[in-house]
């Protein structure tokens, strides 16, 4: 007993020891897919984040050529133009030597503006107000200026309200009061009111807006375009004339060409002196460049987004890609994305993709290791088999040859008495007869597995090779109890006889070995339909249902306690199965723990 269980323990370890290499060899594919399949995630994100910031590289670069290119074919024209001496200089005649991104200008000999014109016009005029209105909003402002009043009356009843001067009083007001809640009425106020701003009221509040803390980031931006989209072309170019780099090349004078250029704080600008003193020429800054975008000169791709901007460019936003195309100092046109969220969209696509494919990899590496399981795990146990085929066989040989070779011993020195010898003949025999019965038994199987086993077939009794078989069992067991015999029916068939008395042998022997104390008791022989069934049954210990398809595999054996305590190679029911199935038949056992086995094999009638 003790020796069984340490057997036990060894096979359950075995079984640990593979379950643990089975674990490592599913496990490390697995893991290591997974981590291929992250890093190949990241790659594709990066890829997708490069290839969308080279197509607004390639975006800004061709803007930034281009602007280059079209201002020095304007300059060429504008060079070689003719104009009237003393005549009226016409922006639709300045238009053809000005690039598409400027604004044709016309200055006097005083550089003051003459085309475009720097006032604003406007479709509409202000609204009105009553004169009751006009002089309570005055007296609030005087009493205001004094320190006599609050804030609260003209912010609430003077919106439409200017001073003597015309100068609008609300945002002047409402802009210096520290309450957060008058951003956006001030911001609406702008949006409705910035186009009947003067320029030096635009330029006065634009600074209290920026200056102003009680916006946030987007009022603030909504309240300066606001004050800039109200600014006619003439604003921007008077604007643009106050520069320092303007100022510088004015006052510098003409070169040897008769140009005066600048490139700097926002603009850039060629103009040409005429024989009268005055200039003409064109002046490219934010507004000029915004109008040519807005018409599809810059040619950038649908999928993305420009802003010019005037002063630094600014920074990256975490995140999100974009270029800059830098056409003057201080002046720049941004290319981002018009849809910031498609790089998201495209990632999470990717990374949809790429988890199935990780996952569908995993599940491969999975099934490989499954399959190296199974191999290792069939490739350990064909050992195990074949070590214990080779002990059992070898022990089966080893008691025969034993017998024999000491019977025969005894009879060479003549130490056998004359009343004995024919006992011992007779014991030489019978183990000779068994040591031939085994080598038979191996090589017919060897035979049968090898297909090289070919069976004489004819029609023939199955009862009477069934009888032959039981009697010499019977002769080779007699202290043993008496088979039962039961025969029914018409037992004809094409039968190869030498064959079905072996399976019938083998499965006696069966019994025999596993049932020692309910050895075969019965031998059903039954004709039925179109083939004919042999049943031995016997009253042992049964058979669990999890092995009742397995011991009929070759070296395969039943419960491994009651194999170990049994002789035997494996072979028999394996035997029995190659002689059903040559014959077109099938083998099975009805058993259940505890309630013996019986065997069949049924054999059709024809052979087919």
């Amino acid at each position: 007993m003790p020796r069984e269980t340490d057997t036990l323990l060894l096979a359950r370890a075995s079984q640990l020891r593979d379950w643990i290499v089975f674990a490592l060899a599913a496990s490390l594919p697995a893991i290591a897919v997974g981590v291929l399949g992250f890093r190949a995630l990241r790659g594709e994100e990066d890829a997708i984040r490069r290839e969308a910031v080279a197509a607004l590289d390639a975006d800004a670069q061709r803007l930034a050529l281009r602007f280059d290119a079209e201002l020095r074919r304007a300059v060429t024209q504008l060079r070689e133009a003719e104009f009237p001496p003393r005549g009226e200089v016409s922006e639709a005649s300045l238009a053809s030597s000005s690039p598409p991104f400027a604004q044709p200008v016309v200055l006097d000999e005083q550089h003051r503006l003459l085309v475009p014109h720097s006032a604003s016009a406007f479709a509409q005029a202000p609204p009105a107000v009553s004169n009751e209105v006009q002089a309570s909003c005055d007296r609030w402002a005087d009493q205001l200026a004094r320190g006599g009043a609050t804030r609260a009356e003209l912010i609430r009843d003077c919106q439409d309200a200017r001073s003597w001067d015309g100068r609008w009083l609300w945002p002047v007001v409402a802009l210096q009061d520290p309450d957060p809640g008058l951003a956006e009425p001030v911001v609406q106020w702008l949006e409705s009111h910035a186009a009947w701003l003067s320029t030096a009221e635009r330029e006065v509040t634009g600074e209290e807006v920026r200056r102003a803390r009680i916006f946030d980031e987007a009022q603030r931006k909504r309240a300066a375009g606001a004050l800039d989209d109200a600014l006619t072309a003439g604003d921007h170019v008077a604007a643009a004339l106050r520069t320092a780099a303007a100022s510088h090349a004015l006052g510098r004078g003409p070169s040897s060409e008769g140009l005066v250029s600048w490139s700097g704080d926002g603009s850039a600008a060629v103009l040409r002196t005429l024989d009268d003193g005055r200039l003409v020429g064109f002046v490219a800054d934010k507004d000029s460049v915004r109008a040519s975008m807005s018409q599809g000169w810059a040619g950038v791709s649908p999928s993305h987004r420009v802003m010019v901007v005037a002063g630094p460019a600014g920074e990256d936003s975490v995140g999100t890609p974009r270029a800059v195309a830098h056409l003057a100092p201080g002046l720049s046109v941004v290319i981002t994305l018009a849809r910031p969220e498609l790089l998201a969209e495209q990632a999470s696509r990717s990374r949809w993709i790429l988890g199935a494919i990780a996952i569908v990899a995993a599940l491969l590496a999975l099934a490989v290791a499954v399959v190296l399981f199974a191999r290792m795990r069939a490739a350990r146990r064909l050992g195990e088999l074949r070590t214990g085929f080779v002990s059992a066989v070898s022990h089966e040989l080893r008691t025969p040859i034993a017998s024999v070779r000491m019977l025969s011993e005894l009879l060479e020195q003549g130490r056998v008495e004359d009343g004995e010898r024919a006992e011992v003949v007779e014991a030489l025999a019978r183990e000779s007869r068994r040591l031939g019965e085994t080598v038979d038994r191996l090589l017919g199987f060897s035979r049968m597995a090898a297909g090289r086993y070919v069976i004489d077939r004819r029609d023939a009794s199955v009862r009477e090779a069934v009888v032959q078989a039981v009697d010499a069992w019977e002769e080779r067991h007699k202290g043993e109890p008496a088979i039962v015999r039961t025969f029914r029916g018409d037992d004809r068939a094409s039968v190869d006889a030498g064959q079905i008395r072996l399976a019938v042998d083998n499965l006696l022997a069966n019994a025999s070995k596993y049932a020692p104390g309910g050895t075969p008791y019965e031998v059903v022989v039954a004709g039925e339909g179109d083939g004919v069934r042999v049943e031995v049954a016997d009253r042992g210990p049964g058979i669990a249902r999890r092995d009742q398809e397995r011991i009929f595999k070759p070296f395969e054996r039943g419960d491994d306690r009651l194999s170990q305590a049994t002789e035997g190679s494996g072979i028999g029911l394996a035997l029995v199965t190659h002689v059903a199935r040559a014959h077109g038949g099938n083998v099975r056992v009805i058993s259940a723990p505890g309630q013996g086995a019986r065997f069949i094999m049924w054999i059709p009638r024809s052979g087919t």
